[in-house]
């Protein structure tokens, strides 16, 4: 596949997901922020398993991907979003840190799948959230890098 096919792929694939977050914006940060990555993620793996219909392929992946990030993002409070903060930061590559929600009876897992340097040698990891959400499990993958303040910040791309 040429570098340019692969090109404007990328740049479809980013402006689907970038309309569908839009669309969705009436939510708070929270959900905002997951449904953006969900779109990413999913219209990603729409592009990669879509054979005939390609675009078709990475319109649903979006979709699916917004609804999905966008319900994690909106389920997790305050102490949630500790206690992924206290994953990235303490938590060796692969090694989950569970816990329930004691007010909304919401379960979660957080795994960092890789640990990195950025380009400007800020710490960055990988990770995976599965939740389970009113009983359904939903998974999401992200990344975040330690901002000047020492707090986790979710990154695109």
């Amino acid at each position: 596949m040429s570098k340019f096919k692969i090109l404007r792929q990328l740049m479809f694939v980013g402006l689907v997901a970038m309309s569908v977050a839009l669309v969705g914006c009436g939510g708070g940060k929270k959900e905002n922020s997951g449904r953006t990555m969900g779109a990413i993620v999913g219209g990603l793996i729409g592009a990669a398993a879509g054979d005939d219909n390609k675009a078709g392929s990475v319109i649903v992946g979006a979709i699916i991907g917004s609804v999905i990030g966008g319900a994690i993002g909106k389920s997790m409070d305050a102490r949630d979003r500790a206690n992924q903060h206290t994953a990235l930061e303490r938590n060796r590559t692969n090694q989950p840190m569970a816990w329930t929600n004691p007010d909304s009876g919401n379960r979660y897992r957080v795994t960092p799948t890789r640990t990195y340097r950025s380009a400007n040698n800020t710490p960055c990891r990988e990770y995976e959230t599965e939740a389970f959400v009113r009983g359904q499990r939903k998974v999401f993958r992200g990344k975040a890098c330690r901002d000047s303040n020492g707090n986790w910040s979710e990154v695109r791309g």
